[in-house]
């Protein structure tokens, strides 16, 4: 069934890389006391949120992102809002990590009721080293549907350029 609504979803590409400055990592040895700062920001600077969707009927919001080093479990904290008149199901589908794609469509869906907020968690186990994990995007692809009549209402492919 998820793959039939695989090809109505809508594709959104979100860059938050525009007017932020890029550092070179490899020359930190050399970087003046300006580049230091500049590098270590505020703590606004430091509040991760990355806007997945933001419309009339729906908001969702990635929150918080962490990965355990010992269990190389990745962490994705959303915030769901529903601002319609029905309670929806939201069933997600894959995630994308820079160039590893996680099938997810085993997660547990978020109920979410009427004009309602929920917060919820996006697991996956990577492969490889931690450290050199998620350097440049994030991409999720999700399903709304009315609880109450199972209906499709909308999908979304949310890809998001963050580094």
């Amino acid at each position: 069934m998820e793959r039939s609504h695989a090809k109505k979803r809508k594709f959104i590409s979100i860059d938050l890389t525009k007017g932020r400055r890029k550092f070179d990592t490899s020359k930190m040895d050399e970087w003046s006391p300006e580049e230091w700062a500049a590098f270590g920001g505020t703590e606004e600077d430091h509040h991760l949120e990355i806007p997945l969707l933001n419309t009339e009927k729906y908001r969702f919001l990635i929150v918080s992102i962490s990965i355990n080093g010992v269990t190389k479990a990745f962490t994705l904290e959303i915030q769901m809002e529903n601002k319609t008149e029905k309670d929806i199901r939201i069933e997600v589908a894959t995630l994308k990590i820079d160039e590893a794609l996680f099938d997810i469509s085993k997660t547990e869906p978020f109920f979410i009721k009427a004009h309602a907020q929920k917060e919820g968690q996006i697991t996956v186990i990577i492969s490889g080293d931690y450290l050199e994990f998620f350097k440049n995007s994030i991409s999720l692809s999700f399903d709304i549907k009315e609880v109450e009549t199972d209906y499709w209402l909308e999908g979304y492919e949310v890809v998001v350029q963050v580094y």
